[in-house]
């Protein structure tokens, strides 16, 4: 076999990558006379094949290395490197030692020549003159067996890649449990799984099993609502309430109880929904939230003594000159006398009222004594209180106004809803200009009612706004004007508001009046329906 040199001169093309022509079936032609290779080309011409020609051995072995083909049409006799040292070149290369080759003779076929020709790798010989049929039929039956070897190739291809996948996930998927079952198992949090349609516990980490008390098995046979401590209670829609903090009290297996602060999320397991419960004893925080609100109270407490003490020294010391002053004398002094007299009257009047309020504060804040709610119808609630301080609104030059609907009803203390109105009326009717006007409006909501009562009077500084509700507070326009008050009706407003459940805000332009509001519940609120014979005492 003759030496080759494959750098010969051949063209620079890229190399076709073996997943392009797929439909297409590469097949060479070898023949160093052009017109053996056109007239080969012909006969196989169609859609299904794509030919490639080569004019000697040294440029069929270069196409060899650019691309791969499903069969070689070698002829034999070939100057330079003939069909038999090409066909074996072909079968020394990996990537072709398999392919199909046919050699095309015009020898006699003799067995010598055949033998020869098998031991290099042909699958076939073809004898010149070629008979077309013939040549169709065999390149024919090789090119369906390259398909179907193609296909077998990619299928199995495609399955070693779907098994490698899958082995890869499962790997994975054993790692993440791991992980998964290292962390839940060793959290410090207490961690609880159960199922979201039945409630019934799955999984419990070790911190949640010490705090609740339970053994695994006995805590695996308890259902999430098991827990809560109070079992007779709403029950809420835990799919709502998921990635959302809520705060429950809940109970041990031992029969204890503590306040548990729960985080709640969801997730799939094996076509279920799960429900993860990340719970937290939050007994040592409520204690410091209780002992901070103690040091507040004390704190509070000790300002208003001081500025209770304050506010007692100025009347007492009214009263006490007065006092004395008519010891000395000044009780024969017929001019001066009504004036001392008026003096310890009007100041002892501020003392009972500074008392009075201070007793309603004490009563508010201890808690001691429970508002007591019922059912108020408020318009007519509102006429009769308006027909009370008529005289009052009279003297002062100013309109009173009621636009509440007829349906508006309230749930709250009667004595509180009395003290609310009667101080934000007065306060209305004492800031207003003369000739100024009252409005008292109400609108309903879904749960509360909103009340507004406005003046066309001074208005509230805007300094002043935030503040108008702390104890002892005074706007700077009610020193300046000497209009009397002890700075704590306010404040007293709010806890009476705040303790029937509503809340209360004011809104302010100086020099265009005051407008403040507060909302109280409505009787559905609170699911608590009064009676008829109840409702029509409380409603007359």
């Amino acid at each position: 076999m003759k030496p080759i040199n494959l750098a010969g001169d051949w063209k620079a093309e890229p190399p076709v990558s073996r997943g392009e022509a797929r439909e297409r079936i590469n097949i060479l032609l070898v023949d160093d006379q052009p017109a053996n290779l056109f007239a080969l080309e012909a006969l196989l011409d169609g859609k299904e094949y794509s030919i490639v020609k080569a004019f000697s051995g040294q440029q069929a072995l270069r196409c060899m290395l650019k691309q791969d083909f499903a069969l070689v049409l070698l002829d034999v006799v070939m100057p330079g490197l003939d069909g038999f040292e090409t066909a074996g070149f072909i079968r020394q290369r990996a990537h072709s030692q398999h392919t199909p080759i046919i050699f095309i003779t015009a020898g006699s076929g003799n067995d010598t020549h055949v033998s020869r020709g098998y031991s290099l790798g042909a699958v076939d010989y073809i004898y010149k003159p070629i008979v077309p049929e013939i040549l169709k039929a065999k390149v024919h039956v090789i090119a369906d067996l390259y398909r179907k070897t193609a296909r077998l190739a990619r299928s199995e291809e495609a399955l070693r890649r779907e098994l490698e996948e899958r082995r890869r996930a499962d790997e994975a998927k054993k790692e993440s449990e791991l992980q998964y079952h290292e962390l839940f198992s060793r959290a410090s949090d207490a961690i609880v799984v159960f199922d979201c349609v039945s409630h019934a516990i799955a999984d419990a980490n070790k911190a949640a099993l010490k705090l609740y008390a339970y053994s695994r098995k006995e805590f695996l046979g308890l259902t999430a609502d098991d827990l809560n401590e109070d079992s007779d209670g709403p029950k809420e829609e835990l799919l709502e309430l998921c990635y959302k903090t809520l705060t429950r009290k809940h109970r041990r297996g031992d029969g204890s109880s503590f306040p548990a602060e729960l985080t709640y999320g969801t997730f799939s397991y094996k076509g279920r929904k799960m429900i993860m419960a990340l719970t937290r004893d939050i007994t040592e925080r409520h204690k410091a939230q209780e002992a901070e609100r103690l040091r507040e109270r004390e704190a509070m407490q000790r300002q208003m003594v001081a500025t209770v003490s304050h506010e007692l020294r100025t009347p007492i010391a009214a009263i006490k000159a007065s006092a004395e002053t008519l010891r000395r004398g000044g009780v024969a002094d017929k001019k001066s006398f009504p004036r001392f007299i008026s003096i310890i009257e009007s100041q002892s009047d501020r003392l009972a009222s500074l008392v009075d309020d201070l007793l309603v504060l004490a009563e508010l804040e201890s808690r001691k004594v429970k508002p007591v709610p019922h059912a108020v119808a408020l318009r007519p609630y509102i006429k009769q209180f308006v027909g009370g301080v008529a005289p009052i609104a009279k003297r002062k030059q100013v309109t009173i106004d009621v636009d509440v609907p007829e349906e508006v009803l309230l749930w709250v203390d009667r004595g509180h809803l009395a003290g609310i109105f009667q101080n934000l009326i007065d306060n209305a009717i004492k800031y207003n200009r003369k000739g100024g006007a009252v409005g008292i409006s109400a609108r309903r909501g879904a749960k509360e009612v909103e009340i507004a009562i406005s003046d066309t009077g001074i208005g509230i500084p805007t300094k002043d706004l935030t503040l108008v509700f702390q104890q002892f507070h005074r706007s700077s326009t009610a020193r300046a004007l000497s209009i009397k008050g002890t700075g704590l009706g306010l404040y007293i407003i709010k806890t009476m508001v705040e303790c029937n459940g509503g809340r209360i805000w004011a809104e302010s332009e100086p020099g265009r009046g005051s407008t403040f509001r507060f909302t109280l519940p409505t009787p559905d609120a609170l699911r608590a329906e009064p009676s008829s014979a109840s409702a029509g005492s409380e409603t007359e």
